[in-house]
């Protein structure tokens, strides 16, 4: 007597296909369902309405990161190290970068990088963040982003502008800058700008304190260079202008 497995019965007299088959277009039907294990307090449906994914403690290991890019990170304790024209001194939670009392003085800090493979690369997806303040919201012009900012070269560049009070996303493609208006942000207040290319998106997304701001399709950066962070800021009058840096984070890819 043959013996005939159950999963290759017909799933019922009028019809033929086999319990097997049915069970497995049950099991595709539900990996497809969006809403799946959407059942209020189970783990996956608190993880999407939370705004923030919350983990047990000690349950996020540091060797899970990814290990195809590189990471600078720095709360500013030294600066040394740092290419820098004018005054760039740490001091306790923040970089002072300060000009002389002088109109058209100019005092930047650069990351100039000495081993190329650390180099600004636009194709490796570079992102930034940096949490500053400004001291004055009027007379000076103030750059700050990836790449070369204080115009010594024309290597391509994205980050933010200060004109005054008025604060703009920009993209510096060789010597041209594209810049987009942002408003609604205190200047003199705190605020973490970020911004970061996507190679996959093909643009250049920016944001202030969380919020996206702008995003950059038509001029896009395609060249590095050497210098892989500015700080820059110019008087416009006869008098100091200064910038307070909390923090610093820059991420690229191999």
């Amino acid at each position: 007597m043959a013996i005939i497995c159950w999963g290759n019965l017909a799933k019922s007299a009028d019809d033929t296909q086999r319990i097997e088959q049915s069970i497995q277009g049950y099991v595709e039907d539900h990996n497809e369902n969006v809403n799946a294990h959407q059942v209020y307090g189970s783990s996956l449906y608190m993880h999407r309405v939370q705004e923030e994914l919350d983990h047990l403690q000690r349950s996020i290991d540091l060797r899970y990161l990814g290990a195809d890019r590189f990471f600078f990170l720095t709360g500013f304790e030294s600066v040394d190290g740092w290419s820098k024209s004018g005054s760039f001194t740490a001091s306790i939670l923040c970089a002072i970068l300060a000009t002389t009392a002088i109109q058209d003085n100019e005092a930047y800090a650069l990351i100039d990088i000495v081993y190329a493979a650390f180099n600004l690369n636009i194709t490796k997806d570079p992102f930034f963040q940096t949490t500053l303040s400004l001291g004055d919201i009027t007379n000076q012009l103030i750059y700050f982003g990836l790449g070369d900012f204080t115009g010594s070269n024309e290597a391509d560049a994205f980050g933010f502008k200060i004109s005054n009070n008025t604060l703009y996303a920009d993209v510096r493609i060789g010597a041209n800058h594209y810049t987009t208006q942002i408003s609604g942000i205190t200047l003199t207040n705190a605020n973490t700008y970020r911004a970061y290319y996507s190679s996959d998106d093909s643009c250049v997304y920016f944001y202030v304190n969380g919020v996206l701001k702008h995003t950059e399709t038509t001029n896009l950066p395609s060249s590095g260079g050497s210098y892989l962070f500015t700080y820059y800021i110019k008087t416009l009058t006869s008098a100091i202008r200064r910038l307070y840096i909390a923090d610093l984070l820059i991420e690229q890819y191999h």
